[in-house]
C-alpha cells in the first residue's frame, strides 16, 4: 500500500466514515423515536386518533412540524404495527427522517422503501 493511501485509509479509520458520521443524527433520533413508541403502544386505538387530532391541531395553529417529527413517527411507527401487521425497523426510521427533510434515501431491494415512505405521507396528512 502506498504511503499516501495508507495516511488515507488511517485518517478514515480514526474520523469514521463520512457516511457513518453523516447518520449519527438519525441513529440519535430513532433512538428516541424508540423511547417514545412505548407511550405509543400503552394506548388503545381510540387514543392513538385522539393523539393524531391534536398533533394536526398543533401544526394547524402554526407550530413547526419538526418539533413534533419523533413523536409523529413514533405514532405512525405503532399504527403500522397495528393495522398492518408490519414494525418498521431502524433502517426503514432512517429513511423516512432523510426523505422528511427532504434528502434522498439509498435503499437495497427488499429493505422496505414502501414502508419507509409511508412516513412520510401520513404525517404530510397531519400537517393539512
Amino acid at each position: 500500500m502506498k504511503t499516501k493511501q495508507y495516511l488515507k485509509y488511517k485518517l478514515e479509520k480514526w474520523q469514521g466514515i463520512a457516511i457513518e458520521r453523516d447518520l449519527y443524527y438519525y441513529y440519535k433520533t430513532v433512538k428516541s423515536i424508540g423511547s417514545l413508541e412505548a407511550s405509543m403502544k400503552a394506548q388503545t386505538d381510540s387514543e392513538l386518533k385522539f393523539t393524531a387530532n391534536e398533533f394536526r391541531s398543533k401544526i394547524q395553529n402554526g407550530e413547526n412540524p419538526d418539533h413534533h417529527m419523533e413523536a409523529v413517527f413514533a405514532l405512525v411507527r405503532e399504527i403500522c404495527d397495528r393495522k398492518l401487521n408490519m414494525r418498521p425497523f431502524d433502517c426503514q426510521l432512517i429513511a423516512a427522517i432523510a426523505l422528511h427533510q427532504g434528502k434522498l434515501a439509498q435503499m437495497n431491494t427488499g429493505e422496505g422503501k414502501t414502508l419507509a415512505a409511508v412516513f412520510t405521507g401520513l404525517p404530510q396528512c397531519l400537517y393539512r
